[in-house]
């Protein structure tokens, strides 16, 4: 498994003029690291601005059919194994067939996925193969 690509955009000047006119002002200047923590930490709404696009290759596809079920506001999409799609008879791939695994989210959605990705290691001890490839999307 590997990530083929990571796609984020700087866009924290939108962020920024959104969360400006929640309080009623116009734009204000380009985010100090200092304004972007606090932001972030605060999830407040105008961080659903900021996109993030990845793709996975050679995903396991039982480990892909896993990260699907953890939707939570993350939008995939996902190389097909359907036999009148690929020539190959679906019942002869193993459930490790490596498949393509894309996906894009907003800040929110990696939150709020990555908070549910804590508290279900502390419950979920079977889990354990997928947590590697959960740790390099980081």
């Amino acid at each position: 498994m590997q990530i083929a690509w990571l796609r984020h955009e700087d866009n924290w000047q939108d962020v920024k003029n959104a969360a400006m006119n929640t309080v009623g002002k116009d734009k204000g200047v380009y985010p100090t690291a200092a304004w972007k923590k606090k932001i972030l930490l605060a999830e407040h709404s105008p961080i659903r601005l900021m996109q993030f696009a990845w793709k996975w290759s050679d995903l396991p596809y039982w480990v892909s059919v896993h990260i699907v079920r953890h939707k939570i506001g993350i939008e995939h999409f996902v190389s097909t194994q359907r036999t009148d799609r690929t020539g190959v008879d679906r019942t002869e791939r193993p459930q490790n067939a490596p498949v393509l695994h894309q996906c894009q989210a907003n800040a929110q959605a990696l939150i709020t996925i990555s908070r549910f990705a804590g508290q279900q290691r502390a419950v979920h001890q079977q889990h354990v193969p997928a947590r590697p490839l959960l740790r390099r999307e980081r």
